[in-house]
């Protein structure tokens, strides 16, 4: 592992204890939680988009006033989380996520189950391609593009 942050953070015991003992969704209790954070990657496409459990944490941390967030293609974590009203929780706001034109460029487009940037348009997202170190945010969320400008906009 050549990166240092996450060198450091693996080679702290705890740190590999926490992990090594994770809750499932299901054994989550989202009123304990201030914040919940859908990490990317493509895998995402068909594990988060129609986890009821991963979008009930969600929607109860968000509709508490909470903040959701999402790297790269965790937005698909978002494309069907609807809140207590019934409304999508990306509906009306600007979302920064992988976008068609980069699933093409990695010939994916054809493989994910569904477009990201389209998917959540349809939920009413004010999609914003975004550059390297930007993303978008608002009350209680945050969404970025590349997991790499995190680390850069939190130092920035």
């Amino acid at each position: 592992m050549s990166d240092p942050i996450n060198k450091a953070f693996m080679g702290n015991p705890a740190n590999v204890k926490a992990i090594e003992n994770t809750l499932r969704p299901e054994e989550v209790k989202p009123d304990i939680y201030s914040a919940i954070f859908y990490a990317g990657g493509h895998g995402t496409m068909w594990d988060f988009a129609d986890n009821v459990e991963l979008a009930r944490i969600g929607a109860a941390i968000y509709d508490r006033g909470g903040v959701v967030g999402a790297v790269c293609h965790g937005p698909a974590g978002l494309v069907n989380l609807k809140l207590a009203d019934g409304s999508y929780l990306v509906a009306g706001k600007k979302v920064a996520a992988f976008t068609n034109e980069e699933e093409r460029a990695v010939e994916l487009d054809k493989v994910v189950p569904f477009l990201l940037q389209d998917k959540l348009t349809e939920r009413g997202a004010k999609h914003q391609p975004a550059p390297e170190i930007r993303g978008q945010g608002g009350r209680g969320r945050a969404s970025r593009h590349w997991p790499e400008s995190g680390l850069r906009h939190r130092r920035g």
